[in-house]
């Protein structure tokens, strides 16, 4: 009861939020939520959500995080939101008032196409979905797949509810819908992180092969599905920065980072100076014990990574 009121809580926000947006004239997709549980969930069958996934063009993302701080939403600082650190695949908004939150989107980790193009390419299959009443625009159902099995590779094998998510979508959706979520995945430039997806259930790969999917996948998409651990993406990230100097001012950033990361890395950090300075000691220790496995995890999956031919 208690989850299914969070959700419900949830769809109110989403409903709220979707519909100030196109009153100031901005479209925006509802990736999840509801709009998964249309598709794969039947009557009477519940999908807990606690957060809206809301993606919006690119051009438009100003204005839309204006009208989410006009209803009372913060930016939430996101690890890793440094300017030369790994894109943050969305932007998080949180209302202290009811403890909601909505996650501004403009890519699709898995994606390999400019946001722009993303956005072209998407809202080419939206389809009403209706939330509390309220008629919003999810995704049809081959572009709900090609989400589901992405989400499923970037959480990989330790996160359930993708994989949940991954399972039902298998049994419910034709093989045409499948066979058209394949091609949508092609066009997004996402075939390796959609085929790593499936391949992370039994019925999911036996599914690829009848795709007749790639099996080759960069080392970002092998350590995400892999359920990479702490700092190992950091370091793939690493590979991806030109020049020494580069590498060294990120790597000084990670050690020692600004307050605002600090306070959004530890509790510790928000009780007064001395908790800040506990938190950066605390942070140096952290790093150092993560460092080897998250080297070692790196340096099997660049190994073993194969990318597409061109």
């Amino acid at each position: 009861m208690v989850a299914a009121a969070a959700s419900l809580g949830t769809d109110v926000v989403a409903a709220e939020v979707a519909e100030a947006l196109r009153i100031a004239g901005i479209r925006s997709i509802l990736l999840r939520g509801p709009s998964i549980a249309r598709h794969v969930y039947g009557k009477g069958e519940f999908r807990e959500y606690f957060d809206v996934d809301l993606l919006v063009a690119p051009s438009a993302m100003a204005q839309a995080e204006r009208i989410l701080a006009d209803h009372g939403f913060a930016h939430s600082a996101v690890l890793g939101q440094r300017s030369d650190d790994r894109p943050p695949w969305s932007r998080t908004w949180e209302r202290v008032s009811d403890g909601r939150n909505v996650d501004l989107h403009t890519i699709i980790v898995g994606v390999g196409v400019e946001p722009e193009q993303l956005w072209a390419l998407l809202i080419e299959d939206v389809e009403p979905v209706e939330v509390v009443r309220t008629r919003l625009e999810g995704l049809n159902a081959h572009a709900t797949a090609v989400v589901i099995a992405l989400h499923a590779a970037h959480h990989g094998s330790d996160v359930r509810k993708p994989l949940h998510d991954l399972a039902r979508a298998i049994e419910r959706f034709p093989q045409p819908t499948w066979e058209a979520a394949a091609a949508l995945a092609e066009r997004l430039a996402a075939t390796s992180a959609f085929a790593a997806g499936l391949r992370l259930i039994p019925a999911g790969a036996e599914l690829a092969y009848r795709l007749q999917l790639r099996n080759d996948a960069s080392a970002e998409v092998m350590l995400r599905a892999g359920g990479a651990p702490p700092m190992a993406l950091g370091f793939e990230w690493l590979t991806h920065v030109p020049g020494f100097r580069a590498k060294a001012r990120l790597v000084a950033g990670k050690v020692v980072p600004d307050t605002e990361f600090m306070r959004a890395w530890s509790p510790l950090a928000r009780r007064g100076r001395v908790g800040l300075a506990a938190a950066y000691g605390l942070r140096v220790l952290w790093l150092a014990w993560h460092a080897i496995p998250g080297l070692l995890a790196w340096s099997r999956a660049h190994k073993s990574a194969r990318y597409p031919r061109r």
